[in-house]
């Protein structure tokens, strides 16, 4: 069947209770002349495309209704709260299923969704069924537009269940690439603050002041989030990996320089001589003067 939707930007104001009739004569004469049936909405007329987007949703959900009453009847939302009334359908908690779906795993937001899917398989009206099935999937519509960077089309459900079951396994599918999405957002988000983190300390290691709080004015993120996720990433404390990048650069000097000891230490970002010697010491499991002189063996026999 084909679905069309043909938006009329009226001028002149008519009055709302005489817009039902207008609809039905509207849908009547476009059915008489083309003989296809169609998805008649109603809004409020925009000056450009960008104006659109943000009613998005709404226009979204009106258009789902139209399979409620059939294909040329009338969606009055007067009629639809009737309707809704009648069956007394649960309150959506928008704020807790939006929460449980970016804090959460899919457990936790499959377990605040499950008192709505019960109440759709206890739902015995047709119409109410339908109507709150809706309500659902502009609610979870609308947390993908709020929480996810990329574009929401990708999670559209477009498939028109036959069943009860189908429709709520659309509902909870739709629920868990909602959140399987987020959770690969945060994750390349705490990825990326890691490697910004390491790049900054492979810059900036010379310097003997150099603190995590540094770290947490620069990136302005906080100093929890940013050790959290340089931990989840690389699997050490920041203070191990600065040691790290120090010793590296310190071998590197020791084997490719003449330095003195004392010299190194203060371009690798130590003060105290003794301190570095003892951390290399546990790292290395040799002193410096030693690794130099093992270091300057292989190159002689290069």
């Amino acid at each position: 069947m084909l679905r069309r939707m043909i938006m009329y930007q009226l001028k002149q104001v008519i009055i709302q209770k005489k817009m039902p009739e207008v609809c039905r004569r509207i849908q009547k004469e476009v059915m008489k002349s083309t003989e296809q049936t169609i998805t008649l909405a109603v809004g409020a007329a925009f000056e450009g495309e960008e104006d659109v987007e943000e009613y998005y949703l709404d226009v979204y959900s009106l258009a789902q209704r139209r399979l409620f009453r059939g294909w040329n009847a009338l969606l009055d939302a007067e009629k639809e709260k009737g309707v809704l009334s009648a069956w007394s359908a649960p309150e959506l908690d928008y704020p807790a299923l939006k929460n449980a779906c970016v804090t959460g795993s899919r457990e936790a937001a499959q377990k605040e969704i499950a008192p709505y899917i019960e109440a759709l398989r206890q739902c015995k009206a047709v119409d109410g069924f339908r109507l709150f099935y809706c309500a659902l999937l502009t609610a979870l519509r609308q947390i993908a537009a709020e929480t996810l960077n990329r574009q929401s089309n990708m999670l559209a459900a477009d498939e028109e269940p036959e069943t009860i079951e189908q429709a709520i396994e659309i509902i909870q599918r739709m629920m868990e690439r909602i959140v399987d999405c987020l959770a690969e957002e945060k994750n390349y988000k705490r990825t990326n603050v890691a490697h910004e983190v390491m790049d900054y300390l492979e810059a900036h290691y010379m310097d003997a002041m150099l603190s995590v709080d540094d770290m947490v004015k620069y990136f302005g993120i906080s100093r929890s989030y940013l050790l959290q996720c340089f931990k989840e990433t690389y699997e050490m404390s920041v203070s191990t990996a600065l040691d790290q990048i120090r010793m590296k650069n310190a071998r590197t000097l020791l084997a490719c320089s003449d330095q003195k000891v004392k010299d190194i230490v203060g371009l690798t970002g130590y003060v105290d001589v003794n301190n570095f010697i003892r951390k290399f010491k546990k790292i290395e499991g040799i002193t410096p003067l030693q690794f130099r002189k093992i270091s300057c063996g292989e190159r002689a026999d290069e």
